[in-house]
Parts: C-alpha cells; structure tokens; sequence
C-alpha cells in the first residue's frame, strides 16, 4: 500500500511538472531537456539555468526546458531539485543527507535509457550540485572567471555518480583591505562578479577586516568598512551623522601610504593611464573625497556609500548562499579620544548601523598584527584589554539583539606562551575562533589549534603573501599542506586569505577543491594545464612538470617587504643570479605555439609574461645597485671630475634602468586583466619606479650640470606593448532587475581615438546581435562603459568590439561571454 501511495504520489508531481512548465521559456533545440518544478526556490531555479548555460557552452547547442518529458526517456533528460530526489528514492537508489551542502550527481537506469539527476540537502545544495555536474564535463570555475573547454571535445552527457559531502562547513575567502592589489579598488560589480564565482566553487563564506580608527590617519588605519561610533549617532537607515564622523579611506592612487608615492594617474608612465579613468583613482565610494575626505559632511558621505556597496554587494551574496562577515580590531579605538563613553556603548553604535545598513552573519574581531611579530604575551596588558573588549563585544550583541554570530580571529589564535587560551576563557558564545596563519603562511597552522576543545575552528591559509605582492606566488603545495593540517587539529573552517584574484587562481582553486575532497598538488597542477591551456599528451606532461618546479618555496622572489608589499630596491646580488633561476620562464613561453584555442592562448600569455617580468624586475634591481655605486663614485670624485664622470659612468646605467624598466612595465600590462593588476602596475611605478628614477635626479642634474635629462634616460609615457581591449569586471549573472554594467579599456599607442561597442542578443539565439557604443568616460583616457538591459533578452550572450577590430573576450565573436539572468 506504502508503494503505491508513494508511486501515486510521484506520478502527481510529474502530472504537475508536465502541465507548469509550460509557463516556462522554451529556448533551444538540443536534445538535453532540463527538467525542475515551477514551485521550487530561486536557487534550484538558478541550477537548472546555469546548467542550461553550461552545457550550451559546453556543446553548442542550448539544451531545452521541455514542457513535457519524452514518451521514452533517453540519455539526455536532467532532473533538478525535489523531482531529481523523488526519482532518486523511486528506484531505491536515493542518498541519505548528511550535511546542509551534501549534494549528489547521478545516472539512474530507466527501461528506455539514463536519466541523470541533480540534487541536495537544501537548496543551495543543488546549486552546487548542478556546478558539479558542469565539472564532471571539463568546465572549471576560478575566482575570475570560467574555464570551457573546446566544443570539439564534446561528446555528451557522460555516465555520472557522485555523493559530495564537505570536509569544512566554512568554505570560503578573505580579501584583505590595505594595498590597490586588493578589495579596495573593486566596485560593487567586481564583489558580484567573485560571489558567482565563489558560489560555483562551491564556497559559502567571505569576511572583511576593517584597520581601526587613529586620529594621524597613518598607514594601516582608518578604513570605511565598519564605522565605529555611538548608537545617537546613527539614523534608522544607517546613515551616520557629520558629528560621528571621521576621515577614512581605501587604498587610491594619491594617497602615499604603505611606502607608495602619490602619482596623479594622468602622470603614469609607460602607457599606464590610459586604463585609469580618474586622476585620482581609487574605490567609487570615495567619489570626489579622493584620497581623503576633508569635512565631516563628505566623511559622513564615505560611510554612506561604503554602506550603500556592501548592502547591494551582501545581498547578492546571500542570493546564492554565501556568508558574509566583518569586523575591527581589540583594543577598540574609539573616535576624537573619547573617554567618556565605554567600548560596550561603541560596540552597540558598531552593531546598530550594522544592521540597520547592510546584511551580515558574523561579526569578527581581531587582535592586531603587533601580537604576531612582538610575540606578545598574556602577561601583557594589551590581552588583558582584548579580553575586556571581547566581553564588551558580548554583552552589546545582547543589548541590541543582534542577527548575527561572534567569532575572534587574528594574526595569532592568541598571546604567547597558551595560544589556545581564548578557548578557557571565553564564553562558547563566541561560535568559533580564527586566525592567520603564521608568518604570512610559511609555518603551518599553528598546533596551538589542537587544544582548542569549547570552540568551533576556523583557519585561515595565505593564497599570497604581501612581501611579494607584485609578482606571481604559487601556492598550491602549501595550500594543500595545510589543508590536511586542518583536518589533522578538527578544523572546521578553512579561508583563504588574498588581495588578487587571477594571480592567485591555482592555489585558490586548489583550496576549494581540497575542501571536498583530498587532493595531491601533482594531481592539480596536472588538471590545470589541461583545463587552462587545453594541453593534453606531452606538452601538458611538459607544462606539468614547469608548474611543479615552481610551486610554493621553489618559486624564485624577486621582491620584498620594502614599507610596503612587492618592494624593489637596489641589489648587486642581482647581478649574478644563476642563468636558471628565470630559466623555467623562458621554457614556458617557449611553447606558445602549442597552445592555439584563443581563450587558451590568452591565459597562456598571461602566465607568460607574468614570469618573464620577475625576470626583468632582478635586472633592474642589478642595474639601480649599479646606479648607486657609479653616483658613489662621482660623488667621492674632485668636483672638476664629476661631470665627465657622470656622463661615463651614471647615465648610461640610467638609460640602461629606463630600457628594463619599458621591458618590466610592458610585460606587465600584458597581464593586466582584473583590477588586481591595475594594483600591481600602480604598486610597481610608484613604491619602487619612481623612488629609482626620482630620489637622486636632482643630484645628477647637478653632476651633468644640465637642466633635463634626455628623453632616452626618462621613462616613457608611452605604452610600448600590443594593442589590447580588457574588461576587468567580468560578471556572469543578474538579478530580473539589474541592468548589466560592463567597463572596458584600450591599450595601444597613441591614445585610441574610436568606439567600444557592446554586441548582445539572447542566449543561444542564432539571430544577428545588436550594438551598443559605450560611453567615453573621460577624453585623454581609454576607458569604456555602459549598460544593458536585458528585459527583452532574459539570458543573454555577448562580445566587445572597438573600431580598430580588437575584441574580447579572446576568439569573439566565435567565443563569447554569457549572462543568465536569475529571477529577484
């Protein structure tokens, strides 16, 4: 009887299914039908479209959402959600959930044929599931963007059984507020942009740091993220008064911070500011307030936009089930030295706007970097205050009934000699205790972790390191080390912590990955040559074997910790660096030819030229330590020498500075392809550059006895590199009420005079696309935007064109981006 009230029941859903989705769009004639029920939640919806988009790319044909099923179910029919469950338990062959995320991909046999299904303990559930499905099928998702192999590999739905259960219940990243590298340039389209994609690697956590309140507004200080003040000083929209409101920032290209020298982006060498539309360019809640705002009322209006862009940017990440968190520092900083007020009092005014502003699900707070590097003890009266503030922060959260969790986190788990002593003697209110790993990644997880026994767990690996900002670190051996560090000490949280996104793709695909499942580095590396460059048989042994060679401690560092991340500075050890430190470069770019798929190939030039400009970077060190010895020289020199010396020995070693810096510089705009490396190009000319070229320029003019250098021994303004069109924010999804933004650049020389057009059309459609000339943004610059509307559209696919016939993405119009566009 239990059977046949069961059977009676599926066949009634399936009637339902049949009759509904014929509410739904009909797009696509390829076989694959998508089946899901209309009445389940936006995220099994956007499941079922995402594997419509994927499994197009994937094949080239746009697999239908049938209004009915087939009369004899064959190998091409996907059933998404609670229908993909209900088949699952009818043929007995239906997994018991283990955890929120356990999700399952599988091919069940039917009299007729295969019907796969996808589904999952909740609904974010089958989100991942149907992103797992795309995997089992070559796609591959980085935290910029997607990987799709050739349509020429295609060969249709293969044969699928799969039961995923994650070994983290946090999954997630942590980009660190501080360098132009990092969140601080991105605008609220690039955090949109990371969650689709964190989403589709299955992550589910992102949390912020704010660097507190100092009236000096010194390096390391006074950031927007999280505005601290009194609850009086907060209005029901969250809004902050003028008169709680304080000077603060992110990184911008005027403020000299961090070792950086400010540099009017019109002022840029090397071609640079053609990709800068402002002259002071920074994040867009700065507006006109750049590098600083100078009133209460323009401090007030920082904090009003900073909120506005993590309202709009949380949202989305709930959308597709992702935590968000932030957080300050202990010892609280209280604004204008107020000693009036207690730390409880702030912490409610901290909590308030909080909630009144944008969503979040934890609230952090750290202890300062100083615990790390001065070995600070518990015996120090800075734990003590810590220990005080983590109360305070506590009994706030009940005065104003906050809606979200407390967590500590750090440089340290905690002070010196007990690094666990957190877990003694704070309440197990405060869900989970976090940390950095230690020495900017280069020790394990700390032990300490082990001890750990009232408290959830979370660690925190470094996908980079800002010592070495400015070029490539590969740490997916690391990484993956710490990973089973993690697992070794009952670690239930594992979050990466970064400032740039392409650069760190491998390690950071290699972390999400290793969260599900265990993973061998030479494995991975194996995987992401074939998916990257589409290698397969000798040339993906070969690149294999060069990603191996240089992973984690094996990759050679050129820069460093100079006051600030990604330092050059002068080095006679330079000089003579063995001929195969940079020799894995050269082998590397040597096999461009191999790699011929436009998508491809355009990675494979990024990796490209990323290595050879470290290369450039250790000849540049050699020459400025030259150039130092030889102004030495002059200097020691009899005044009526110093002339002719100059000419001899200084600037010929100046001219040869300019020539490998154009190289350096150039090579680098080749990479630039996110606002990750519009950071690092800002960071390289002006925190080591311009300090070369400029410290001692006056100094030479005198020894020359000339008023001007010649042009030959001054870096260019000119770009010196292949014409390029990039778009750095680069996002696949929007909600039905989003118009798509899209900005793109030009670099070429001269400045490029014509037009940018935006070509869409439906996806899928085999219909002409139409044109949309974006807008200028300012006259002297190369910088492009403007938006869509995809109302008549729904999905849509497109390509960027210029006048001049570069195109993006790499292989358009035969390759093109797409956009699925999700119900709100």
């Amino acid at each position: 009887f239990a059977n046949c009230v069961f059977s009676f029941a599926f066949f009634c859903a399936m009637l339902i299914v049949w009759l509904a989705l014929a509410s739904l769009v009909h797009l696509g004639d390829a076989s694959i039908q998508i089946i899901v029920a209309p009445d389940e939640g936006v995220l099994v919806k956007q499941a079922a479209q995402e594997l419509q988009r994927y499994l197009y790319l994937r094949s080239g044909a746009l697999p239908r959402v049938a209004n009915e099923l087939p009369e004899a179910v064959q190998d091409d029919v996907i059933l998404v959600g609670k229908l993909a469950e209900l088949q699952a338990r009818r043929l007995g062959l239906a997994e018991a959930m283990q955890h929120e995320e356990h999700h399952v991909v599988q091919s069940l046999p039917t009299k007729t044929g295969l019907i796969h299904v996808v589904y999952g303990a909740s609904d974010r559930a089958v989100l991942d599931a149907a992103y797992h499905l795309c995997e089992l099928h070559g796609i591959r998702f980085r935290i910029h963007g997607d990987i799709i192999p050739s349509r020429a590999t295609w060969a249709g739905l293969v044969k699928m059984n799969v039961s995923a259960v994650p070994r983290f219940n946090e999954r997630g990243l942590h980009p660190f507020h501080d360098f132009a590298e990092g969140p601080d340039w991105w605008t609220v389209n690039d955090y949109k942009a990371l969650f689709a994609q964190m989403a589709k690697m299955r992550m589910n956590f992102f949390g912020l740091h704010t660097y507190p309140y100092n009236k000096q507004q010194v390096t390391g200080t006074n950031e927007p993220t999280v505005w601290i003040g009194l609850t009086s000083g907060v209005g029901p929209d969250g809004s902050v008064s003028p008169a709680q409101s304080y000077p603060t920032s992110y990184q911008s290209t005027l403020r000299a911070q961090w070792g950086y020298t400010a540099i009017n982006t019109g002022n840029f060498s090397f071609g640079g500011k053609y990709m800068f539309e402002h002259d002071c360019y920074g994040s867009t809640v700065q507006g006109a307030s750049c590098p600083f705002p100078a009133t209460p009322e323009e401090s007030a209006e920082v904090f009003e936009k900073t909120g506005a862009l993590l309202h709009d940017a949380f949202t989305a990440a709930r959308a597709v089930g992702l935590r968000t968190c932030v957080g300050t520092e202990a010892p609280l900083h209280k604004p204008f030295d107020d000693t009036t007020h207690s730390s409880r009092e702030y912490f409610q005014g901290v909590f308030e706007r909080i909630m009144r502003t944008y969503p979040i699900d934890t609230y952090w707070l750290w202890t300062p970097e100083n615990w790390e590097w001065d070995h600070l003890t518990t015996n120090s009266s800075d734990f003590q205050q810590a220990v005080a503030d983590f109360a305070a922060l506590l009994q706030a959260h009940d005065d104003v009934q906050a809606n979200f969790t407390l967590v500590t986190c750090g440089w340290v788990l905690g002070p010196l000699p007990n690094r666990s002593i957190f877990d003694q003697v704070l309440s197990t209110r405060f869900v989970a205790m976090s940390s950095l790993d230690q020495n900017v990644g280069n020790s394990p997880i700390d032990p300490a972790y082990k001890q750990v026994t009232r408290h959830s767990k979370w660690a925190i690996p470094w996908m980079e390191d800002d010592p070495g900002l400015t070029v490539s670190q590969l740490w997916v051996n690391r990484t993956l080390s710490h990973v089973v560090d993690a697992l070794t000490y009952s670690i239930e949280g594992l979050l990466g912590i970064h400032w740039r996104t392409v650069a760190v793709a491998p390690q950071v695909a290699a972390m999400a990955s290793a969260a599900w499942d265990p993973l061998m580095s030479g494995v991975f590396w194996q995987d992401w040559v074939q998916s990257e460059f589409g290698a397969s048989g000798a040339l993906a042994e070969t690149l294999t074997e060069i990603f191996i060679s240089i992973d984690s401690f094996s990759m050679p560092r050129p820069v460093t910790w100079l006051n600030g991340p990604g330092g050059i500075g002068p080095d006679p050890a330079s000089c003579s660096l063995p001929n195969q430190t940079f020799a894995f470069a050269d082998t590397f770019c040597a096999l461009e030819e191999s790699v011929t798929e436009p998508g491809a190939h355009a990675r494979f030039l990024y990796w490209c030229a990323s290595f050879q400009y470290m290369r450039q970077i250790a000849a540049f060190k050699c020459l400025w330590s030259k150039y130092d010895a030889a102004m030495a020289v002059v200097a020691a020199a009899p005044q009526p020498q110093r002339r002719a010396l100059a000419e001899k020995l200084v600037l010929p070693v100046r001219i040869d500075m300019v020539t490998v810096a154009t190289k350096l510089m150039t090579l680098q705009l080749q990479t630039v392809s996110s606002r990750g490396e519009m950071g690092t190009f800002y960071n390289l000319l002006s925190h080591s550059l311009a300090p070369a070229f400029d410290d001692k320029v006056d100094l030479l003019l005198k020894y020359l006895e000339i008023s001007s250098l010649p042009p030959a021994a001054l870096p260019p303004g000119q770009y010196a590199g292949p014409s390029r069109i990039v778009v750095p924010t680069v996002r696949t999804s929007i909600v039905s009420s989003e118009q798509y933004w899209i900005q793109a650049f030009v670099l070429s020389e001269p400045l490029f005079p014509g037009r940018v057009t935006l070509w869409t059309r439906a996806l899928g459609s085999t219909s002409a696309y139409r044109g949309t000339v974006l807008n200028r943004i300012t006259a002297d610059r190369a910088v492009f935007e403007g938006t869509f509307d995809a109302t008549s559209t729904g999905s849509f696919e497109y390509y960027v064109e210029t006048t001049s016939n570069l195109r993006w993405p790499p292989g358009a119009p035969d390759v093109v981006q797409t956009v699925i566009v999700t119900p709100q």
